[in-house]
């Protein structure tokens, strides 16, 4: 179960969390999930970790390096 207030309730995110599903450039590369990964990389992780797009919710090279 996801602790996190940002990721629960989340279908997408929960399936992943359960390993039932994943979030690729070709599997909901632009779900509102990818956001929701890209504000907690940018919160949690490091500020600068997407310097060019930013939380933009569309999963690409930057948010797959970060």
């Amino acid at each position: 179960m996801l602790a996190s207030r940002l990721f629960s309730g989340d279908p997408i995110l929960t399936a992943v969390a359960e390993d039932r599903d994943r979030i690729s450039r070709t599997r909901h590369a632009t779900a509102s999930a990818v956001a929701k990964v890209q504000a907690a990389l940018l919160e949690v992780f490091d500020p600068g970790c997407l310097p060019v797009f930013g939380a933009d919710g569309q999963y690409g090279d930057e948010t797959a390096a970060a």
